[in-house]
């Protein structure tokens, strides 16, 4: 395979995805990532979709890859809104879907992250959170079942969480 100059941060978005996505390939086809992700691409598949992928331990082309398999088994993706008018988290909407918070009335120090699903029974499996932020920052939360289309859980103003939900360039998923 030949040796490319890696592009900068200047090149085109669909560029950089492909030779990360080759990085990728590189990692979980020659090498298999082993010390993180066991014995190749099948394993992070599992890993992933079991949500038991340690992301803290997996290399740069693995993780790519790994959010990749994130984003193709997840119920839903959130677009990135366009910037926010006021601090805070950012309502996020997508084909019925509804990520929005608000402030706990009884702790000004916890918010509650409500999801409302849509009325068609699409989201009824989902349990769980995911926001991510470039390629280092990942968190998740769990999401208790929905009654009546909505999931509620609470969440801490300090948290890495609720971080993420106020920067719009937050990736968010429901898987």
């Amino acid at each position: 395979m030949p040796d490319y100059p890696r592009p900068g941060w200047d090149e085109p978005d669909d560029l950089r995805e492909a030779f990360a996505a080759e990085d990728a390939y590189g990692d979980l086809v020659s090498k298999a990532d082993r010390s993180a992700a066991g014995s190749g691409a099948s394993n992070l598949f599992r890993l992933v979709r079991s949500g038991q992928a340690p992301w803290s331990g997996l290399s740069g082309g693995s993780r790519a890859a790994a959010r990749q398999i994130e984003r193709m088994i997840s119920e839903v993706e959130f677009p990135l809104p366009a910037a926010a008018a006021e601090s805070g988290p950012i309502d996020r909407r997508v084909s019925g879907y509804l990520v929005r918070t608000q402030r706990s009335s009884g702790d000004e120090d916890r918010t509650w992250v409500i999801v409302e699903f849509p009325g068609d029974g699409r989201g009824s499996n989902v349990r769980r959170l995911v926001a991510w932020l470039g390629d280092e920052e990942r968190e998740e939360i769990a999401l208790p079942p929905a009654r009546r289309g909505v999931s509620q859980t609470m969440i801490e103003n300090s948290s890495a969480i609720y971080r993420l939900l106020c920067n719009p360039g937050t990736v968010v998923l429901l898987g």
